[in-house]
């Protein structure tokens, strides 16, 4: 397992930082539920929810252990490659 520095975490921020001030005005990142960091990241509640529904564990079943079927939705709900989805 990798460590992250502190060092290298603020300099990674710092960068993101300067992303957002650019690409939103000047305005300072304060979260990511306002400004251009909203627009960036709220993506990711949706794929969430989308990737949930593929993986739907709620209709696994004992049988199913083994045979490769839940793995089969365990792939499907990471490589998500449906253009129509709005993610």
């Amino acid at each position: 397992m990798t460590v992250l520095q502190s060092s290298r975490f603020r300099e990674a921020f710092a960068h993101f930082q300067r992303l957002i001030a650019a690409n939103d005005k000047g305005h300072p990142f304060t979260n990511f539920h306002e400004g251009v960091a909203a627009t960036w990241e709220d993506y990711k509640p949706r794929l969430r929810k989308y990737a949930l529904g593929m993986l739907n564990p709620g209709t696994w079943t004992e049988a199913q252990v083994g045979s490769g079927a839940i793995l089969q939705h365990t792939i499907s709900a990471i490589e998500i490659q449906d253009s129509r989805a709005n993610l």
